[in-house]
C-alpha cells in the first residue's frame, strides 16, 4: 500500500532549509529527502518565504526563492491546490525584483493551476504576477437595485 500524501508545514520547511535546530532539521531532512509523498501549499510556501526573509534569518530574496524552488522541484513534493511548476515559475518572478510580491505571485500561480488567467485587483502591481488584471464590473447603485420592487420598511 503506498504511503499517503502528507502536508509540509512551514515550520518543517524552515527547519529543513536553515538547520537552526539540528534535531528538528534532521527530522525534516528524513521526510523531505526520502521517497515519502509530500504535499505543499502556497500558504506554506508564503509563510516559509516570510519567515526566511525576516529576522533572525533575513535571507536575500534570491536565496529564499532558490531554496523554495529546489524544494518544490523534488520528485516527492506535490502541489496541493497548485501545480508545482506554476509555483516554481511564480517564485522565480519574485527572485530579482521586489515589484512582484511572494503573495501576489503565489495567488496567480494558484489561479493559473486552475485555468484562471484573469483577476480583479486594486493593486497596480498585481499584473506583474502572471495573470491579467481586468476591471471590476460596475455594480448598480442601490436605487437601481430596487427599481420595480416595492420598498419595504422594517
Amino acid at each position: 500500500m503506498p504511503e499517503p500524501l502528507r502536508l509540509l508545514d512551514a515550520s518543517v520547511i524552515v527547519r529543513y532549509l536553515t538547520n537552526d535546530i539540528p534535531e528538528l532539521a534532521q527530522q525534516a531532512r528524513h521526510s523531505i529527502d526520502s521517497d515519502l509523498p509530500l504535499g505543499i501549499t502556497t500558504v506554506a510556501l508564503l509563510e516559509a518565504a516570510h519567515v526566511l526573509r525576516s529576522p533572525p534569518y533575513s535571507h536575500s530574496r534570491e536565496a529564499v526563492v532558490d531554496a523554495l524552488v529546489n524544494l518544490i522541484r523534488r520528485e516527492n513534493v506535490h502541489g496541493v491546490g497548485v501545480d508545482t511548476a506554476e509555483a516554481a515559475a511564480a517564485l522565480l518572478l519574485c527572485r530579482a525584483s521586489a515589484t512582484v510580491s511572494f503573495g501576489d505571485a503565489l495567488i496567480a500561480a494558484t489561479g493559473r493551476s486552475a485555468g484562471i488567467y484573469e483577476a480583479y485587483s486594486f493593486d497596480a502591481r498585481f499584473g506583474r504576477s502572471g495573470v491579467r488584471v481586468v476591471p471590476i464590473p460596475e455594480t448598480p447603485q442601490p436605487e437601481e437595485l430596487h427599481q420595480g420592487e416595492e420598498r419595504r420598511t422594517p
